[in-house]
């Protein structure tokens, strides 16, 4: 059986720039065009509006991902930063300032974040609280 549901407003003149569910397909978080992330529990049968927030990006979120126990949430920007969120205290944790358009992430545990860059670099940040060196590593990609 296929279901369809409309998420928002059809009024609003939102754009999603990016979507990400959780590991137990309970939580679909969505991101649009002004920043705004909206979080919705879609484990009944009627998808609802858990919460919103303003994620203070000041360019579109282009990627997102949750770490393993889904209570971390990394959004990528285009504005070349990371910021981690605690799902479960509701705050951000973590701003990392990067080297250009985010564009991919990957969690490794919950303790290092993997960040991808449109211009080829990966970085490696550390997310453990009190680390003074939070970037760990980066890799570049080879120039002709």
């Amino acid at each position: 059986m296929f279901c369809s549901y409309t998420i928002g407003d059809p009024d609003e003149s939102l754009r999603i720039t990016c979507i990400c569910l959780d590991k137990n397909r309970s939580r679909l978080i969505v991101a649009y065009n002004n920043q705004v992330i909206r979080e919705y529990a879609i484990s009944d049968e009627t998808p609802t509006l858990a919460r919103t927030w303003k994620t203070m990006h000041t360019a579109p979120i282009l990627c997102m991902k949750f770490n393993d126990e889904g209570s971390l949430l990394a959004t990528g920007s285009a504005d070349h930063n990371v910021k981690v969120w605690d799902m479960v205290q509701q705050h951000c944790t973590h701003t990392l300032k990067g080297v250009g358009v985010v564009t991919a992430l990957s969690f490794i545990h919950s303790s290092r974040l993997m960040v991808g860059y449109l211009e080829g670099q990966v970085c490696m940040f550390d997310l453990v609280k009190g680390a003074i060196q939070k970037l760990l590593r980066e890799w570049r990609t080879h120039s002709r």
